[in-house]
């Protein structure tokens, strides 16, 4: 993929289309955003509809805004569509796939009228300049099992040991080369930044200090500690007056709503933040 080295790049996922918990003019807001910026661009990790069929056992009536499944890849992909030309590509997250009986709609549907690379489940993001010379490479998954959680009382400390539980999981995957590795399906953002630290050497006549500088970001191999990691937030409210969606009848927390954003400046990433809707 080629784009000017100073760019911004939208993390996406867990859109739910079809959920009537979805946190709608969240979507919209983030669409208006993308659109909006001059060199800003986005990429969907999965989970882009609900995919919840009367044959699944968190189906119900009342939960779901469209008639079918099919509805509901159509539906997100004309939402989409007036910022096609500024989508990276799409994964399929869990929910897409559990109707891989019927056909991969995220391939067929929704990454085919929009006309974007579709990734499967993880891939590789290679991001060229507009000469064709490599800036960098990411890693995005959507794994379909597992949670990043912790019983800290301190939610500080909750944060932290959460972060470092997405960083662990995304290093399990063993992206060498990659200096940017993303993951949804944890509905948690998490920001995890380089770690430049401390080491020591000596020149034969005394002990100096030195510390780790940023990685090349085209390097065959880059260390895990310089590498940057991120969990996505989603679009999946939890409560609403008068309904009771899986979400809620499960337990799951009360989650941020919202997407991970990333940037670069002369074809290195230099911050990620959230933005949450």
């Amino acid at each position: 993929m080629s784009i000017s080295p100073d760019h911004e790049i939208i993390w996406i996922a867990c859109l739910h289309e079809g959920n009537v918990h979805q946190h709608s003019s969240g979507i919209d807001e983030i669409i208006d955003y993308i659109g909006s910026g001059k060199n800003r661009y986005a990429f969907i990790d999965g989970d882009i509809g609900d995919g919840i069929s009367h044959l699944d056992k968190r189906w119900e009536r009342t939960s779901q805004t469209k008639e079918s499944i099919l509805e509901q890849y159509n539906n997100i992909t004309d939402r989409f569509m007036p910022i096609r030309h500024r989508l990276l590509g799409a994964n399929s997250g869990n929910h897409d796939w559990k109707l891989n009986t019927f056909g991969d709609c995220v391939k067929g549907v929704f990454c085919k009228r929009l006309e974007i690379p579709y990734g499967t489940v993880a891939c590789k993001l290679i991001v060229n300049d507009t000469r064709g010379k490599l800036q960098y490479k990411a890693f995005i998954h959507h794994p379909f099992t597992g949670c990043i959680n912790s019983t800290n009382a301190d939610p500080i400390m909750r944060e932290a040991m959460e972060t470092s539980q997405v960083k662990r999981k995304l290093c399990l995957q063993r992206m060498g080369d990659c200096i940017l590795n993303i993951s949804a399906h944890f509905h948690k953002g998490r920001i995890a930044k380089p770690f430049q630290g401390l080491y020591l050497i000596d020149d034969g006549k005394s002990i100096k200090q030195k510390y780790h500088r940023e990685a090349n970001p085209t390097a065959e191999y880059i260390p895990e500690d310089l590498r940057w990691f991120a969990s996505l937030p989603g679009f999946l409210k939890k409560h609403m007056m008068g309904l009771s969606g899986y979400v809620e009848r499960s337990a799951y927390e009360p989650v941020e709503l919202g997407v991970i954003r990333s940037f670069a400046v002369a074809g290195k990433i230099t911050h990620m933040d959230k933005k949450l809707v």
